[in-house]
């Protein structure tokens, strides 16, 4: 019991949190960029070859300010009226309709064909299609994502920023989506056949990381049965126990701690001087001990996610790397420096 006796003192001996707002981590998903207008925030498609046709292609550029207008207005009516100028560019304009959950009007751009009048077809393994997937899916369209599942889109496909749909629905959006609508996305993307762990993407933000962030104990699991590790370490040591401890996010806690996920496991490149395991000469990792799930849930105010977590390394009964490293009292505690590399401290 002597990692739980250590634990305890540890979270006990947390300082009470900053009263500064806790920044956002920086691994959070980058929102796309955006035509913002009086009633929507519009998420919108510019392919980099368009940049240069919209300053050199007059025609071009009077139906991107047509197409800017309308869609601002709400005046979806028109959107189909504007896909048939010559200049109409399909693609941005499937990533805008899925990103507002125009269902209808997605159904009619992927019904394009290509035709002797100039009418082109959207290609689902195009950078417009996998955007508009992940716009779908962080937003919770349920219908709009399985329109382009249905229309041969890879469940795996990753955006122009190395985003997958399924960590967008995961959690890893500055979007406020309905809760259970983002668990159909994540559901339908997994039955289709979605990596859990979006390995497609070479971020190493994961979709169970975003989950546990947020909070959702229902994305946690469908992501756990469909095989997705929930020991994974973020570059900077952090597991998904960690990051649903940093946030407070109780339920999410009580899900990977009923999966097999270790309270133990601390983020050892999250570290802190403890000088006592220095006067006792003791190895708490190479620049301080690593920070417990406990700890950055004292840290951070969240008193009743570090209780279960304390309770869960109790039940350990002590096999963690730093059952060893106990405080030396009050004055050790006051000696303590700051932690260091931890976005939200």
């Amino acid at each position: 019991m002597a990692c739980a006796t250590a634990v305890r003192a540890r979270v006990a001996a947390a300082p009470a949190p900053s009263s500064r707002r806790a920044a956002r981590p920086r691994d959070a998903l980058r929102p796309p960029r955006a035509i913002s207008g009086a009633r929507h925030d519009v998420p919108h498609f510019e392919p980099r070859w368009a940049v240069g046709l919209r300053r050199s292609d007059p025609s071009f550029a009077a139906w991107l300010a047509q197409l800017t207008n309308a869609v601002e207005s709400g005046t979806w009516s028109a959107v189909p009226i504007l896909l048939k100028f010559p200049a109409a560019e399909p693609e941005m304009v499937l990533h805008i309709a899925a990103g507002h959950g125009q269902g209808q009007l997605v159904e009619k751009i992927l019904a394009r064909r290509d035709d002797a009048s100039g009418m082109r077809a959207v290609r689902m393994d195009c950078a417009a299609a996998r955007g508009a997937a992940v716009a779908a899916a962080a937003r919770g369209h349920a219908e709009v994502l399985a329109s382009l599942l249905d229309a041969g889109l890879d469940p795996n496909a990753v955006d122009e920023h190395d985003t997958s749909a399924l960590l967008a629905a995961s959690g890893a959006s500055d979007v406020v989506a309905s809760p259970s609508s983002c668990v159909e996305c994540v559901s339908m993307l997994l039955r289709a056949g979605a990596d859990p762990d979006a390995n497609a993407s070479r971020k190493g933000w994961k979709p169970i990381f975003a989950a546990s962030k947020t909070g959702s104990r229902e994305i946690v699991q469908l992501l756990i049965d469909h095989g997705a590790d929930y020991a994974v370490r973020y570059h900077n040591g952090k597991t998904p126990l960690y990051c649903a401890a940093e946030w407070g996010r109780t339920e999410a806690v009580k899900a990977l701690i009923e999966n097999g996920a270790d309270p133990a496991a601390a983020a050892d490149r999250l570290s802190t001087s403890w000088e006592g395991c220095a006067t006792r000469g003791e190895n708490c990792g190479a620049s301080g001990r690593g920070v417990l799930p406990a700890e950055v849930a004292a840290m951070n105010g969240h008193l009743d996610v570090a209780a279960v977590l304390s309770e869960a390394t109790a039940r350990a009964e002590g096999g963690g790397r730093f059952a060893s490293c106990e405080l030396k009292g009050a004055a050790t505690d006051a000696r303590r420096k700051n932690v260091r590399g931890a976005e939200s401290w």
